[in-house]
């Protein structure tokens, strides 16, 4: 388990269902990311799992202020993933997310002034303006995800895509690069203030020079007296796959093992050392950084093979069983092909996930409004006859 990010790992057979149960434990996917940045940068495009605003979902918005701002706070990067957005679509819209929904329910996102029915703001004796909550989902939107046979409601999924599928890079099941054990330490002690040194056989010669420290000489070692009371500090130190030694990340210096397991010892102010998990680990260095740091390639290895990587044919397939588990459903799906070549590969699987060919679009530059337009009176019109 890694705090760093929410994106979930999904296998083939995930595909083949709209729903993504709530009450079954989902697989959580490693955040890192293919280059080499340095320790703890995770932030280019090649990583897993965007952690940025305006890639998470905004979930069941009814304004449409709120929705235009998250349309315009989009950014490009990354590999494509329609087999991804597919799959989040379709269980948005699956009933067995009436209970995700009604939990967001009660997230408050903030406070907004209240108004009566004349759109006038109330304030207090004070003469300031009386707030309410603001919700994750504002309560108006009732209860959703409805059942597929609720006659009241058409389910419809839009999806726009701007290319084919790319490949992804992963850590399958099962793996010695999840779980517990990782190569990293992270070790925390209280930083203590130097006040003197004096020597073990004649303690009253006193250093007043903290690089005296732990020194010997012919009238003994010098010992050190520290001042407590000092702020808690934390370093990160990773076992060389390679060598009897650990790397002191940010000081890029290196100890020999027998030095760090006696750091207890050595170390003023030691408060611990605790070893992580690969998935906190993945989430501070790439396996770039493990074979950049001690020449050890296993782990980039197994995480950009093409065995254990999604791959572009690979996501193609996926988000066929996803597009036709939800049509299966009674799903309309409409698809937007934007600014793609003709008869592409990225056209031929948009047409192939749309609910026909005439519910496929083509649209270039501005044009994209008027796929949209075209949508939605398709929409009301089918909602209009049900």
């Amino acid at each position: 388990m890694q705090t760093y990010a929410s994106c979930l790992q999904f296998s083939d057979d995930d595909f083949n269902s709209a729903a993504i149960d709530p009450d079954v434990e989902q697989l959580q996917l490693i955040y890192t990311a293919q280059g080499d940045d340095g320790f703890d940068d995770l932030d280019s495009d090649t990583r897993t799992c965007f952690t940025n605003e305006y890639a998470e979902i905004l979930p069941y918005s009814i304004s449409e202020t709120d929705l235009h701002a998250k349309i315009d706070s989009f950014e490009a990067g990354g590999n494509t993933s329609g087999n991804i957005g597919m799959k989040w679509g379709a269980a948005l819209l699956d009933a067995k997310f009436q209970k995700v929904k009604t939990d967001l329910g009660k997230v408050v996102v903030g406070q907004r002034p209240k108004v009566d029915t004349a759109g006038t703001v109330i304030l207090d004796d004070d003469k300031k303006p009386v707030t309410e909550p603001i919700y994750k989902v504002d309560p108006l939107v009732g209860v959703v995800p409805a059942a597929y046979d609720e006659g009241e409601t058409l389910k419809v999924i839009v999806m726009m895509g701007d290319g084919e599928n790319t490949y992804s890079n992963q850590f399958k099941l099962p793996s010695a690069f999840r779980g517990p054990n990782s190569l990293m330490h992270k070790v925390t002690w209280t930083q203590q203030s130097f006040k003197y040194g004096y020597l073990s056989l004649i303690n009253s010669i006193k250093t007043y020079d903290e690089s005296n420290c732990g020194k010997n000489t012919w009238l003994g070692k010098w010992i050190c007296v520290y001042e407590e009371g000092g702020s808690e500090k934390s370093a990160y130190y990773i076992k060389n796959p390679n060598r009897d030694e650990y790397l002191n990340v940010e000081e890029n210096t290196r100890i020999s093992s027998w030095a760090f397991d006696n750091l207890d010892e050595t170390l003023s102010g030691f408060i611990s050392s605790e070893q992580l998990s690969w998935e906190m680990a993945w989430g501070l260095i790439s396996p770039e950084f493990l074979n950049d740091k001690f020449n050890y390639k296993t782990a980039l290895n197994e995480f950009t093979n093409n065995t254990n990587r999604v791959t572009g044919s690979e996501k193609d397939g996926q988000m066929d069983d996803i597009c036709t588990a939800t049509k299966n459903k009674g799903v309309v799906v409409y698809t937007i092909g934007f600014e793609i070549p003709v008869n592409s590969t990225a056209e031929k699987e948009l047409k192939r996930c749309a609910t026909s060919h005439a519910h496929y679009y083509r649209a270039k530059g501005l044009d994209i409004s008027d796929a949209f337009s075209s949508i939605a009176s398709n929409v009301i019109n089918l909602r209009l006859t049900q």
